[in-house]
């Protein structure tokens, strides 16, 4: 029924791809491994717009040039193909025909779009040889939350915006050299201009290369696609209730459901509190924001003691605010590196910790005990700003014990140590990248 309108588009997006202008990333991650026995579909998520797509078109010019390899690739959002079941029996058809080898790559786009997506790619992995990797904007394609049918046959990648090094490579920055620049000063302040930049306007590769004029209406446009498209999905109506809210929740450094519910209540909204903790659950799912618990041994406090939110991208945060805070900023792109380094790990959790009343930004848990401590502050030259950080982690030592701690700062150049507490700028923390299954 579809198969001449499959057979066009299969060609049209090869055509795309050989000629779309692509700088490449994610190289520690080995996908050709991920690829071996034992056979796994792999599943590629992350926020909207972070990539994927063009992660995609990566993969598929690197297999594309090898002998005799088939590789398909087709984005469901393409609005030429229709939402219905049949085409996907037809796309199995048509790449049936096509494949030159019994070990075809299947690259799919966006297809949790199509109904009964999941049974269909369970089929194709049972009855052929085909390597598949398929690709959204939503947690439901990882871990637990996999359709049944799925489960325990794929391994998932998360891609979260441009590290530092990526947005350094994408403006065409590949020129410096670290070591040289501690001594050249005009050398540092253009790479720390550089850094700011990549602070308040966040990762997300088409803002990383627009203009600044445009980054943030991009940022606005791309946040009311990602509240319809991703987190809405057709089954919330009002919208001006979920864009308050999630306004909110980007605004709020610590936030409960109860404290939520009261502001829109003042504002005249008629809501319930569980509507508005489906409304975090589904931003959560979206990639769009996180928020972390207390660290405590009791869970009733954990779960008493408000929240921190955290968004996924700091765009969305210099987009949706009009208080613009450094310190918040570096927190945030520290929490989002660091769920980038441990998503994958099911036996890491990471909480912060109030101790006497003062803060650990984040404490890094290993099979249930503490085992990092890592405070964020973006400008250290305040003698009592370095003080205040330090007693906090002195005082988290009292309770947990002394444990690894560093001090994350946006301003120094050079690392230290001051009474056992590491303190070194985000660049050079997140050079420390260990292989693992984020891009």
């Amino acid at each position: 029924m579809y198969e001449d309108l499959l057979e066009f588009i299969l060609d049209s997006w090869m055509n795309r791809i050989q000629n779309v202008k692509l700088i490449e990333r994610g190289k520690h991650v080995n996908i050709r491994g991920l690829l071996n026995e034992p056979r796994k579909i792999i599943t590629v998520v992350g926020p909207r717009r972070s990539g994927k797509t063009y992660y995609l078109y990566q993969l598929f010019r690197m297999f594309s040039g090898e002998t005799n390899n088939s590789i398909f690739y087709v984005n469901f959002e393409d609005e030429r193909i229709p939402e219905e079941k049949i085409v996907l029996s037809d796309l199995i058809s048509v790449i049936n025909k096509r494949a030159k080898t019994e070990n075809a790559l299947l690259l799919l786009d966006e297809i949790q779009r199509m109904p009964e997506w999941s049974r269909w790619v369970r089929r194709i992995y049972d009855s052929t040889n085909y390597s598949l990797i398929v690709t959204g904007s939503t947690s439901k394609l990882a871990g637990y939350q996999l359709p049944s049918a799925l489960a325990g046959r794929t391994i998932s990648l998360l891609v979260l915006p441009l590290r530092f090094m990526d947005f350094l490579r994408f403006k065409g920055y590949t020129k410096f050299n670290y070591r040289e620049i501690l001594f050249d000063e005009t050398a540092r302040g253009e790479y720390k201009a550089l850094f700011d930049e990549y602070l308040f306007y966040g990762g997300l590769p088409e803002v990383v290369l627009a203009p600044e004029y445009k980054k943030l209406q991009i940022l606005q446009d791309y946040f009311r696609t990602v509240m319809v498209k991703d987190i809405a999905r057709g089954e919330i109506r009002n919208y001006r209730l979920l864009s308050n809210f999630l306004r909110l929740l980007v605004n709020s450094k610590f936030f409960s459901i109860s404290k939520i519910y009261n502001i829109l209540k003042s504002l005249g909204y008629k809501v319930g509190k569980n509507t508005l903790s489906d409304y975090l659950t589904r931003a959560e799912e979206a990639f769009f924001s996180d928020s972390l618990y207390v660290y405590s041994p009791k869970a009733k406090v954990k779960l008493l003691l408000p929240r921190k939110v955290y968004v996924l991208d700091n765009g969305y945060i210099s987009a949706l605010t009009t208080n613009i805070d450094k310190g918040r900023l570096l927190e945030n792109l520290v929490y989002v590196e660091l769920k980038r380094r441990y998503w994958s790990n099911p036996l890491v959790d990471i909480n912060y910790m109030l101790v006497d009343g003062k803060e650990v930004d984040f404490v890094i848990i290993r099979e249930g005990k503490p085992v990092e401590l890592i405070q964020v502050a973006y400008d250290l030259t305040d003698p009592t700003v370095l003080g205040r950080e330090l007693d906090a982690i002195k005082s988290a030592w009292t309770k947990i014990g002394r444990i690894p701690s560093k001090i994350i700062t946006g301003t120094t150049f050079k690392e230290r140590t001051i009474r056992g507490v590491e303190i070194l700028p985000y660049w050079e923390w997140e050079a420390k990248i260990t292989p693992n299954q984020t891009i």
